[in-house]
């Protein structure tokens, strides 16, 4: 007889039954691990993913880098609404281990932590991990499309998941290029720019169909990969959707699959993490952006100053650069005993420079990226010279 002090049960913050069953035939649970295997790591075991049900299907969806990939299937029991975290190792029983004769049973019981597996006359259990404690977002509100054949999307994943060059990763130094899209004219425009390792630009375009000319960047090279699988589903075309409500996010919307891709900008994802990492160690406010590698603009506050961060990629071989700007003066006037004070200053300062934009004066300063550490001194050293200009300016007006 079990001891009943050796149960462990397992968290439920979806609010599933206590209970429950649904099955999972032979081909469904091989088509979800061979997705499964993709998005994991290396090595994949152990890693795990989302089983979200609903009320006519259900849907499996796992993440990977900037992209979050799902399959639908049509739900045969279990619950209609809520999300069951899953490992990797009931889709290998199930493919793997059981004969492809039955469907596969899963038994999912929170209150002994466990998931039991029947296949005809065997039985496999295993404890069930714990639970994620939210659903994995897949919410989009799409209002612009573009169109594109499969067969052609696959040739361009296919293209842009080779390597030109030869990269040794345990010493790399440069960040992966990006792929970058536009899309104008009927045609889907896909490059990566290789030079900064010693290769090419590699440029595939495809033909396509949509309203809205768009161009958008994304993180490899997960996406790539999928891309090259997306003739795998049984579909002769897919949508790209885009929204106004949330512009860093593209969906790859196929029949019964799709991928929510997290845009990006190479220069931002290269230096905004470890940017916002070093002003915040420095007792500098930085205003939180989750949108990973999106806003080329951090916002930070010293002494009731803000004071905004803008991350510019160099061009003609120039460095990358960072433009600290703080509004010194909102709306302030405009004559000559001003336009002296601030030309003086100008010509004494090396680095701190005053300039008109629109109605208001604008302290600005530049730190290349390679000199990040400066940073939080530059943003010091803004603010206090932008004081001592409001108050000298202020005698103007």
């Amino acid at each position: 007889m079990s001891d009943p002090s050796s149960i462990t049960a397992v968290n439920n913050p979806a609010g599933l039954p206590e209970k429950f069953t649904f099955e999972m035939s032979h081909e469904e649970a091989k088509s979800i691990l061979e997705l499964a295997v993709r998005y994991a790591p290396d090595p994949w075991m152990g890693f795990r993913f989302q089983l979200q049900f609903g009320e006519t299907t259900r849907r499996w969806v796992m993440r990977e880098q900037n992209i979050t990939g799902f399959r639908e299937f049509d739900r045969d029991g279990g619950p209609v609404e809520g999300y069951l975290t899953l490992p990797i190792n009931v889709l290998e029983f199930a493919t793997n281990v059981f004969p492809d004769v039955f469907p596969t049973i899963v038994r999912v019981d929170f209150k002994n932590g466990k998931i039991e597996l029947v296949n005809g006359l065997l039985n496999v259990e295993l404890d069930l991990p714990e639970q994620d404690i939210a659903p994995i977002d897949l919410s989009f509100a799409a209002i612009s499309y573009i169109t594109v054949d499969v067969a052609e999307l696959q040739q361009l994943g296919h293209a842009h998941l080779m390597f030109p060059v030869t990269i040794d990763f345990d010493h790399q130094e440069e960040p992966l290029p990006f792929v970058d899209f536009s899309f104008s004219n009927g045609l889907l425009i896909a490059k990566r720019d290789w030079t900064s390792f010693g290769g090419p630009t590699i440029s595939v375009s495809i033909t396509a169909e949509g309203a809205t000319p768009r161009t958008f960047s994304s993180y490899p090279s997960a996406l790539p990969r999928e891309l090259l699988f997306s003739d795998t589903y049984g579909n002769e075309s897919v949508k790209l959707c885009f929204s106004e409500e949330t512009p860093n996010i593209a969906f790859l919307d196929g029949i019964s699959w799709g991928i929510r891709i997290e845009l990006g900008n190479e220069t931002v994802h290269q230096y905004r993490s470890a940017l916002v990492h070093t002003l915040s160690e420095n007792e500098i406010d930085v205003d939180q952006d989750e949108r990973i590698g999106w806003s080329p603009t951090v916002n930070c506050h010293f002494e009731g100053s803000d004071v905004a961060v803008e991350i510019v990629k160099g061009l003609d071989g120039q460095q990358d650069y960072f433009r600290l700007s703080t509004v010194v003066l909102p709306g302030s006037p405009w004559n000559l005993e001003i336009a002296s004070e601030i030309n003086g200053w100008n010509n004494q300062w090396t680095n701190v420079k005053l300039v008109r934009h629109e109605t208001d004066l604008v302290a600005i300063r530049d730190v290349v990226a390679e000199e990040m550490q400066l940073t939080p001194e530059a943003v010091i050293d803004l603010v206090m010279k932008s004081k001592v200009v409001a108050e000298v300016v202020g005698v103007f007006l």
